[in-house]
């Protein structure tokens, strides 16, 4: 109970620290003060910045007091730190993700596609159908690649191509037999299923033909001998740190190129997902996650500046995504979080911030939190489709 306090309490202060509620090199409130400042006693106080102290964010000085550790350029260490988690996904973490994220690619290309997307898309499926491939899996990519090119997103596309380059390692390192000839008959038709709803623009019809298809490929991967985890290297595997520096080089040049997505590609894709997230937040969070939500809720609404304002917010959606208790929902909010701080979006940001509008994002918090609380996932789904079409508005069309 008293680690769990102590953890809590890390990661309180740890967010006021990225939050720059305290300057690079100042000291930190006394154990006194923020004993008396969070309610606790000062030997949890002492426990979660040994914490912090471990992890790099503060510096003890003897006779002076514990500081605010300075900090390097993060914008690449955030870049590879993301890729570092990525490659920690587990095949069916990976097939998690894909079930939440590729109906949704699949309904956005039903509505977006156009003739030269339709063509390649139909390229792509006669690919998969030809006898004797020689790497069934890799044409199967092709032909997901092809649906996410034709959502006219940049960051869907760039988002398919990370699933793609997790799911080509896992093959890689586990025994794979989704080649049998049926399951490969079935997922032609599958792809067959998925294009046609995707021509004719039915977009609930190309959603579900994926998740029928993510559901074949989750049997096969539970029933055809892949492992559900990532197989560790024998002691005589060739060279697997030069595999693993090729992995981490082509998600790393994926991520760089995620960075420089334009805020309507990004709305788009977080209208799609948050709302997902924000239902399984209000199935899955603990008490403890409920509260930290809430502060940081109470946090956002105590900024009149828009830069404080959106380093709260953007603590608040991380701490909903870390509520779902995945692993692979909190690393996708790492993947979508390195854009929210680039320059583009926050000069969308600073043109449309005005107080009515952050009243209103305060307002939405509030149901979002309580439908959480109450653990409520229709409503908590509702109340965040809500607050992201309202924020889509008011930086595009308001």
């Amino acid at each position: 109970m008293r680690a769990a306090k102590s953890r809590r309490l890390a990661d309180s202060i740890r967010d006021r620290i990225n939050a720059s509620e305290w300057a690079e090199g100042a000291l930190m409130p006394n154990e006194r003060a923020l004993s008396r400042d969070y309610g606790v006693a000062r030997n949890t106080i002492r426990r979660a910045l040994l914490t912090l102290v471990e992890e790099g964010l503060l510096v003890r000085h003897v006779g002076r007091g514990t500081m605010i550790a300075h900090r390097p350029d993060t914008e690449a260490t955030d870049l590879l730190k993301t890729v570092h988690l990525l490659m920690q996904i587990t095949p069916l973490d990976l097939m998690n993700m894909r079930m939440i994220l590729e109906p949704q690619i699949g309904a956005a290309a039903a509505l977006a596609a156009g003739r030269t997307e339709q063509e390649a898309l139909l390229a792509a499926m006669q690919a998969t159908e030809g006898k004797g491939a020689a790497d069934p899996d890799a044409l199967d990519r092709a032909f997901h690649a092809a649906v996410a090119r034709a959502t006219r997103n940049e960051l869907l596309g760039n988002l398919q191509e990370i699933l793609n380059t997790l799911d080509a390692s896992h093959n890689r390192r586990g025994p794979d037999r989704k080649t049998d000839l049926g399951a490969r008959a079935r997922i032609q038709r599958q792809h067959h299923e998925i294009a046609e709803g995707i021509l004719a623009r039915e977009p609930e019809r190309a959603a579900e033909a994926i998740k029928q298809h993510l559901s074949t490929r989750a049997s096969n991967l539970l029933t055809g001998g892949a492992s559900p985890r990532l197989d560790l290297p024998s002691a005589t595997a060739p060279a697997p740190q030069a595999k693993d520096m090729d992995l981490e080089a082509r998600l790393m040049g994926v991520m760089e190129r995620i960075s420089g997505t334009s805020p309507l590609d990004i709305m788009q894709v977080r209208t799609m997902i948050e709302p997902q997230v924000a239902a399984v937040a209000a199935a899955n969070a603990r008490t403890t996650d409920i509260e930290l939500i809430m502060e940081a809720h109470q946090a956002a609404s105590r900024c009149v500046d828009m830069e404080q304002f959106e380093k709260w917010d953007g603590i608040l959606h991380k701490r909903i995504f870390e509520s779902t208790r995945n692993d692979f929902l909190t690393v996708l909010h790492d993947v979508l979080y390195v854009i929210r701080t680039r320059d583009r979006w926050m000069r969308a940001k600073r043109r449309t911030f005005t107080e009515d509008r952050r009243a209103r994002y305060c307002v939405e918090h509030q149901e979002l939190c309580d439908a959480i609380h109450f653990r409520n996932t229709e409503a908590a789904a509702a109340a965040m489709k809500r607050h992201m079409v309202s924020v889509g508005t008011f930086l595009f069309g308001g």
